[in-house]
């Protein structure tokens, strides 16, 4: 029994090896880890400083999300606008929704332009780049999930939202 508890002992420092390997590795392109933990739920987010253009992480049949958020001032609210397209530029789903300045999650459906697509359910949240939970903007990382609406099955895929363009902020005059 004694060499069995020898073997057992050596056998969890090795899955403790490995685990701390994977952590400290390049796995998820410096997402946090557990990926996509943890949610900075607390964290107040200004949603139209995210106005512009954005690569997914490990993605190669998605092009470019482009995000446009409108604030409409003076009644609290806001309009998203979600755009996705295709690697060759071509848009394949769009979604527009309103929704107050204080949320914390953005939930688009987002319709595609071909008669034969099926609607995708887009969720946009941020987490902390880090253990440090800062609510700074250098310290947080949108992550878009993307949820298929197919009777029957469910998909799910997320992705760090990296920043490869800015467009406007824009903001309604009050009436």
């Amino acid at each position: 029994m004694k060499g069995w508890d020898s073997e057992m002992r050596s056998f969890q420092k090795l899955i403790l090896l490995l685990s701390v390997l994977c952590m400290s590795s390049a796995f998820g392109e410096g997402l946090p880890v557990p990926w996509p933990f943890p949610w900075a739920i607390n964290c107040p987010t200004d949603w139209a400083s995210m106005n512009g253009k954005y690569s997914l992480s490990d993605t190669t049949n998605i092009g470019l999300l482009e995000i446009d958020v409108t604030p409409i001032a003076g009644i609290g609210i806001q309009l998203i606008n979600l755009s996705l397209y295709a690697p060759n530029g071509a848009l394949q789903m769009a979604g527009v929704k309103i929704f107050g300045q204080n949320e914390r999650v953005i939930l688009v459906d987002l319709v595609p332009i071909s008669p034969n697509g099926s609607t995708v359910q887009a969720v946009i949240k941020m987490h902390f780049a880090s253990s440090q939970p800062q609510c700074t903007s250098t310290n947080l990382v949108p992550i878009l999930t993307l949820e298929s609406q197919q009777p029957g099955r469910f998909n799910e895929s997320q992705y760090k939202l990296i920043p490869v363009g800015v467009t406007r902020v824009a903001e309604l005059p009050n009436f």
